[in-house]
C-alpha cells in the first residue's frame, strides 16, 4: 500500500467518524440517541482489487503499523504503545502523552477470517457535542449461521441508550 492510499484510507476514517450526526438513513437528525451505521455485509463488501499477502500482518502492530513519525502527526506525542492480543488478532493502542485524549487503535484481524463483513461500528449522538459508540465483531461461525454484526451492533447500542437514559 502506498502513502497516497494509506492517507485516502486515514481520510475515509475521519469522514466516517463525521457522520455520527446522521441517522441510519444518512439523513441529519438532531434527536437525542439517533444512531448511525457504519456496516459491512458479505452483500455489500468490495473485492479487494490488489489483495496483498497475509504475511504483511504479520507481528505486532506497534513495530508495524504506524511510524513514530505517522504517530506524533496523527495524536502529537505518543506514550509508549500498548500491545494486546484479542479473538481477532493482535493490537496496539498508542495515546497521546500530554492527557489530550488522542488515541489510535489498530487491530491486525487475522485470527477470526471473514474479513469486512464480520465488522460494525455504531455510533449513537446522544447531543450535538456527545457521541458513544459501539464496536461490534462477531466471530464467524456466527456470520455463517445468518448474525448480522450492525443487527447485533444496533441491539448492544439501544441497551446502552436505555441505561444512560435511565441516569437522567
Amino acid at each position: 500500500m502506498t502513502r497516497h492510499h494509506s492517507s485516502t484510507i486515514i481520510g475515509l476514517a475521519f469522514s466516517g467518524l463525521m457522520l455520527a450526526g446522521c441517522s441510519v438513513a444518512g439523513v441529519p437528525s438532531a434527536v437525542p440517541g439517533s444512531v448511525s451505521t457504519t456496516r459491512a455485509s458479505t452483500s455489500n463488501v468490495p473485492s479487494v482489487e490488489n489483495p496483498l499477502p497475509a504475511k504483511v500482518l504479520a507481528g505486532s502492530p506497534c513495530d508495524t503499523a504506524l511510524t513514530t513519525a505517522d504517530l506524533t502527526t496523527l495524536i502529537g506525542t505518543p506514550n509508549p504503545p500498548t500491545p494486546s492480543d484479542n479473538a481477532a488478532g493482535p493490537k496496539c493502542d498508542w495515546n497521546n502523552a500530554s492527557g489530550s485524549g488522542a488515541h489510535i487503535g489498530v487491530t491486525y484481524q487475522t485470527k477470526a477470517g471473514g474479513g469486512l463483513s464480520l465488522d460494525c461500528r455504531v455510533f449513537v449522538g446522544i447531543r450535538d457535542d456527545l457521541v458513544f459508540t459501539v464496536g461490534m465483531f462477531i466471530s464467524q461461525g456466527a456470520a455463517s449461521k445468518g448474525i448480522d454484526a450492525c443487527t447485533a451492533g444496533r441491539d448492544v447500542a439501544d441497551r446502552v441508550l436505555t441505561n444512560i437514559k435511565a441516569r437522567t
